[in-house]
């Protein structure tokens, strides 16, 4: 199954892609505020909800706890994740996050990390396929330094990756977001 999993505490996730032949249109849009900070979410299927309309609904591995979310960006709830095990997932049988070499794409998140660094990473977004003749791979993370870093990896045009220079595990709200152009061929990150 191709799937995606969210990870970190995030308040709100966007997932956009483009192309020359298509105007830029929103493919998923998660605001985590399906219940109060203070509750569990349901572990059943499709309990996140797609804001975006396009029905990508999500459903988490394990229970997560709803947090309080940024006071900065109309406040509500977020996930808080504090194991690998914990993460969000949206299956993609119709392959709309697969993106080709000749697609935009940005990721837009709220997230607020503390204590990822040193010797472990928080993932913000992936997607993991190997896939025979499907497009190839791509992560997103905060990576052990504390800085988002995203990698992609084509079979056509092979791997490339960014990494920000600011350590995000300050337990601040950021408002960060990953690139890749595709008529540049360049991935990029921006915070704040």
């Amino acid at each position: 199954m191709k799937r995606f999993s969210l990870a970190s505490t995030i308040a709100a996730l966007a997932f956009l892609v483009s192309s020359t032949l298509l105007t830029a249109q929103t493919i998923g849009y998660w605001h985590f505020n399906e219940k109060a900070p203070g509750n569990a979410s349901d572990a059943t299927a499709n309990a996140i909800i797609d804001a975006s309309g396009n029905g990508h609904h999500a459903t988490t591995a394990l229970p997560l706890t709803y947090v309080a979310g940024s006071s900065a960006y109309s406040s509500g709830s977020a996930f808080a994740f504090t194991v690998n095990s914990d993460n969000v997932v949206v299956p993609d049988a119709a392959g709309a996050f697969n993106f080709t070499p000749a697609q935009s794409i940005t990721f837009e998140a709220l997230i607020r990390t503390f204590n990822i660094g040193q010797d472990s990473i928080g993932a913000i977004l992936s997607k993991q396929d190997t896939t025979p003749g499907e497009p190839g791979e791509w992560w997103w993370r905060i990576n052990a330094n504390g800085r988002q870093q995203f990698w992609i990896d084509d079979v056509q045009t092979g791997s490339r990756n960014a990494s920000g220079n600011k350590a995000l595990n300050d337990g601040q709200w950021h408002h960060v977001a990953a690139v890749y152009d595709a008529t540049a061929q360049q991935v990029r990150v921006y915070v704040d």
